[in-house]
This record gives structure tokens, C-alpha cells and sequence, in this order.
């Protein structure tokens, strides 16, 4: 099992650090024209030609594109960091439904080479296993490991958060 906290630092320092990066920008959208590419109102000033292709890039990373993206992967951090209700024991199993696959899903586990889940009801205020469904393919762990993936390449990436 991943150290989601661990995760979630990570992938909220790095979120800092291109939110950082982008609201020190020029903001604005950005523009090309052959060569260059800079911020409207700006005069153009390089060492050398820029590939039509490499110009499109760098202007399809203007600040608002970066600022709208930090915004959402936040957001998907945030709603990993809920809870499971006591019941689950399976921390990284849980949906972004704010709790255990909706609160009906218990821990995962391998069996007749499939992985399943305990479907859960609410007994008396206990939570008792009424039978098994394939577990979901998407867990909130997952999604994180997916959104560090692109900050591999920093010092503080864990292998262990591969996918």
C-alpha cells in the first residue's frame, strides 16, 4: 500500500511549484507568429529560430492553461484525502465519493484470479459483509499516482508510486 500522505505532499509541493512558476509569468494568452513566441505587447528578442512546433508548445503553456490545470489536479488531490469510514481498513481502496466506493465496498482483496470487494451494508450501526463485486478499477490511490507521474523526474518522486 502507497504513502498516500506522502503522495499527496508530494503531488501538492509540486502543484506549488507550477502554480509558482506560472503566476510569475506574463499573464494573458500567449501568442506566435513565426519565430517567436511571446506575450502580447512584448518585443520578440532570441538567440535563434524557433521550430513552428516548439513555438506552439510553449505558447499553448501560457499561465492561465497552467493556473486552470494546477486548479484541477488540486481538486483531485483533495477529494483522495477523505476518509474511509472505520469499517473499510483499506485506506487506498476508496472512491472519490468521499468514502468507500460509496460506502457500500469493503476491503480488496485477490481470489479465483480476479480482485473483488466485500459489498457492505449498514447493520444496526455496523458495517457486515452481504457478499463480494469485482473491485473498481479506478481507486483514488491510483488516480494520484497518475498525477505524479509527470514529476518523476524530481528528487523527491518515489518509484514506489508508479503505476
Amino acid at each position: 500500500m502507497t504513502d498516500t500522505p506522502a503522495l499527496t505532499r508530494f503531488l501538492n509541493d509540486r502543484l506549488d511549484d507550477d502554480e509558482q512558476i506560472a503566476r510569475a509569468a506574463t499573464q494573458g494568452e500567449w501568442v506566435w507568429s513565426r519565430e517567436f513566441v511571446t506575450p502580447p505587447g512584448y518585443h520578440h528578442r532570441t538567440v535563434g529560430p524557433l521550430e513552428p512546433g516548439d513555438a506552439a508548445f510553449i505558447a499553448h503553456q501560457h499561465p492561465a492553461r497552467v493556473l486552470a490545470e494546477v486548479d484541477a489536479k488540486r481538486r483531485l488531490v483533495e477529494a483522495s484525502a477523505v476518509d474511509c469510514p472505520p469499517a473499510c481498513g483499506r485506506r487506498s481502496e476508496h472512491s472519490f465519493s468521499g468514502s468507500c466506493a460509496l460506502r457500500s465496498l469493503g476491503p480488496a482483496w485477490e481470489e479465483d484470479g480476479a480482485r473483488w470487494v466485500s459489498l457492505m451494508e449498514e447493520r444496526d450501526g455496523k458495517w457486515v459483509h452481504v457478499g463480494r463485486v469485482p473491485a473498481p478499477a479506478v481507486t483514488s490511490e491510483w488516480v494520484l499516482r497518475l498525477l505524479a507521474l509527470p514529476y518523476a523526474d524530481h528528487a523527491d518522486y518515489q518509484d514506489a508510486w508508479r503505476p
